[in-house]
C-alpha cells in the first residue's frame, strides 16, 4: 500500500521520503487504510495541515505522549477523574480530548482543524503539569489523560511519525 501511495496518490511531492511519512502517518491511525481514495484525500489534507504552526505542536506532543507512556509501563487505560485535576490546563486539555473525540465522524479537515485548536492547550499542559507527580493518584489520572489524548490524535493521523 505504502508503495501505491507514493507512486500513485501523491506524485506532487518533491521529497519522497517527508511524503513517505505522511503516508506512513495514515496507515499507521487506529483503523489503517481501508479506502485507497479517502486514503488520498487524507494525505492531502495531512499536507495541508503539516504547513500550519499548529501540527508542529501536535508532532512534538504526540512524540512526547508516546515516550511517556512506553516508559511509564503502565499498560491499563482507565478514565480522566476531573476531581484529580490540581492545575488549570488539565481541565482544558479533558476539554480538547472531548472536542477532537466529538467530531471522530467529521470529514479529515474538520478533525485536523479541531487538533489544530487544540495545539497550544496540549503545549500549555507539557508546560505548566509534571505528568509523573509523586502523588499516584494524580499520576495515574495523568498517564490515564495521555492515554485517551494518543487514542483521540491517532484516530486522525500518528502524528509522531511525520517529520
Amino acid at each position: 500500500i505504502e508503495f501505491f501511495a507514493l507512486v500513485h496518490l501523491a506524485p506532487r511531492s518533491v521529497n519522497k521520503f517527508s511524503n513517505l511519512s505522511r503516508i506512513r502517518a495514515i496507515r499507521a491511525k487506529s483503523g489503517g487504510i481501508n479506502n485507497l481514495f479517502r486514503a488520498s484525500q487524507e494525505i492531502t489534507s495531512l499536507d495541508r495541515f503539516r504547513e500550519t504552526e499548529a501540527s508542529t505542536l501536535v508532532i512534538k506532543a504526540q512524540k512526547r505522549v508516546q515516550n511517556i507512556l512506553e516508559k511509564s509501563g503502565a499498560v491499563t487505560a482507565g478514565d480522566i477523574n476531573p476531581d484529580h485535576f490540581n492545575v488549570a490546563v488539565e481541565a482544558q486539555l479533558s476539554n480538547c480530548i472531548a472536542s477532537i473525540q466529538a467530531v471522530k465522524s467529521e470529514p479529515i479537515d474538520a478533525r485536523l482543524a479541531e487538533v489544530a485548536n487544540s495545539a497550544e492547550t496540549i503545549e500549555s499542559y507539557f508546560e505548566e503539569v509534571m505528568v509523573m507527580d509523586d502523588n499516584l493518584t494524580i499520576r495515574e489520572n495523568r498517564l490515564n489523560t495521555l492515554r485517551q489524548l494518543s487514542q483521540a490524535l491517532t484516530a486522525i493521523a500518528a502524528f509522531n511519525l511525520l517529520q
